[in-house]
């Protein structure tokens, strides 16, 4: 990832290259967390095509390849028409915010209920499989303990959540029991 790091350094230098209008001040283009990738620019066709000529050289030189089908764009303050024509660039979907990593939503705001459906779906997924009729009260509990609250333990190593999303979970761990 140094190399592209380098590439794009090169287009900023060139004046090519356009940030997007937050992380100017601190030049900020990426971030990388494990074998993930955030890129960070100006919605225009120029900085995206650069974008695009460093990925395939960086392809080239490692042997690595970006996996269209898991990378997406995510738009602000852009219609639809020219979202559409920047994603046909990097020839990538385009998606909503907030971002998901690893599951979790990141925003710069307090999640909402709404953003904290997937946890509780997931959830309720996850009691439904396990049904209750083979289980004594010792196991249901060794599950709820190790299972459902390991999940929403690792939520809340990220995020807090809302009191009303914890007593819907308190709610399903209780009808369960």
């Amino acid at each position: 990832m140094e190399c592209f790091s380098e590439l794009v350094k090169m287009y900023i230098a060139k004046g090519e290259f356009d940030f997007h209008p937050k992380y100017k001040e601190i030049d900020l283009v990426n971030l990388r967390f494990a074998n993930d990738l955030f890129i960070l620019c100006g919605a225009t066709e120029v900085s995206l095509k650069l974008i695009r000529r460093a990925l395939r050289m960086f392809c080239d030189l490692s042997g690595l390849h970006m996996n269209s089908s898991k990378s997406f764009c995510y738009f602000v303050g852009v219609s639809q028409v020219e979202e559409k024509k920047l994603c046909e660039i990097l020839r990538i979907s385009a998606s909503s915010l907030p971002v998901k990593y690893l599951g979790i939503p990141l925003t710069t705001r307090q999640l909402k209920a709404s953003d904290c459906r997937m946890l509780v779906e997931k959830i309720k997924h996850k009691i439904k499989g396990w049904g209750s009729k083979h289980l004594s009260y010792a196991g249901r509990v060794v599950l709820i303990n190790f299972v459902i609250f390991g999940v929403c333990n690792y939520w809340c190593q990220t995020v807090f959540l809302p009191i009303s999303t914890i007593k819907e979970i308190e709610n399903i761990v209780k009808a369960y029991l």
